[in-house]
């Protein structure tokens, strides 16, 4: 309960991170918000951009956006990947260490891939709301590049599972799979 409660922690910590650095961006936060997106009607991207101050506003208030606040959640992030990077130490399979795919290391992936954004991120229905490295505000890009370097096992567990357990993902798919779950990965290989 104390790792699902920590996990939990992670996303809010992680959507104050975003906001925190994006929200200052009107382009960049309209793009997360979905504003390049075709599939977002265009009733919602025209409103969204319409509304984007007073949005702005809104999010600032709700989650409480300040450095102050910004330093801690980051801290708190930096100490889960942290233990995280540490648990994945001794070579386990799983966050929990039984070898077998786990609600944790689920969450854990989709959280993580908030930031580290691997190729099976979205299953390529959020792209166009993606925010390449390269557009990022530059503090934001650091976080990233330090959180690369210094949590390597849990940068290379997070890019397997994606690549292994993401419905839709991998070479083992076709048109007529799609969607459907890769018989790969840690569960598979026991059956």
């Amino acid at each position: 309960m104390a790792l699902e409660a920590r996990l939990d922690r992670y996303g809010v910590d992680l959507q104050r991170w975003v906001y925190y650095h994006v929200l200052p961006h009107r382009r960049l936060t309209l793009r997360a918000w979905g504003s390049g997106d075709p599939h977002v009607p265009l009733w919602q991207r025209a409103t969204a951009s319409i509304l984007y101050p007073l949005l702005r506003g809104l999010m600032r208030r709700a989650f409480r956006l300040s450095e102050t606040a910004h330093g801690r959640g980051v801290a708190r992030i930096e100490g889960l990947l942290s233990d995280m990077e540490s648990r994945l130490s001794d070579g386990r399979e799983s966050i929990l260490g039984d070898g077998r795919l786990s609600f944790a290391d689920i969450t854990l992936a989709s959280l993580t891939g908030l930031w580290l954004q691997p190729p099976a991120y979205g299953a390529g229905r959020a792209d166009k709301a993606r925010i390449p490295v390269e557009l990022m505000p530059a503090p934001m890009a650091a976080d990233i590049h330090r959180w690369r370097t210094e949590y390597p096992r849990l940068v290379s567990f997070v890019e397997r599972l994606y690549e292994n357990e993401r419905f839709g993902a991998g070479p083992d798919t076709d048109a007529g799979s799609a969607g459907a779950p890769s018989p790969r990965g840690p569960a598979a290989e026991k059956s």
